[in-house]
């Protein structure tokens, strides 16, 4: 089935529920083409046709602003999609969105930036961080502690 739905503003498609029922964009609320530009992630219900309300952030760090430009991403069968993103002036981090729960978590990585070509992958309950063929950091995805 293909489906076309018109929201006002800029967005930008993030990820997509296993069973393609919801779809997460970014919605950038600043001034577009911004580098630092804040955005919020935003759920669309395909069966209503309808935005969710409200955000998706990380309920740990409900007031934290989401900004900063995408490194690299990959996803699990079970719905999650992560994405290593970096930032002007603080540490890089991971978004991992559950897209079958509406939820997300905000991972801090104590880099300075993240190595151009870094890349991750899902391996059992971790996720790595590779670099040049090596894993150079992994995140306990139970957890959300990182492991050097």
């Amino acid at each position: 089935m293909l489906a076309r739905a018109r929201l006002r503003g800029s967005w930008t498609f993030d990820a997509l529920s296993p069973d393609g029922s919801t779809m997460y964009l970014l919605e950038y609320l600043g001034r577009f083409g911004s580098v630092a530009q804040p955005y919020a992630v935003r759920a669309f219900n395909w069966n209503t046709g309808r935005l969710y309300p409200g955000a998706i952030v990380d309920k740990r760090e409900p007031d934290e602003k989401m900004n900063g430009q995408p490194v690299t991403r990959t996803g699990s069968p079970n719905g999650w999609a992560y994405t290593l993103y970096t930032r002007q002036h603080k540490r890089p981090f991971v978004h991992a969105l559950d897209t079958l729960h509406r939820r997300a978590f905000c991972i801090d990585i104590d880099w300075r930036s993240p190595p151009a070509g870094t890349k991750m992958r899902v391996r059992g309950r971790m996720l790595e961080l590779r670099f040049e063929g090596r894993t150079i950091a992994r995140v306990d995805r139970k957890t959300l502690e990182v492991i050097r």
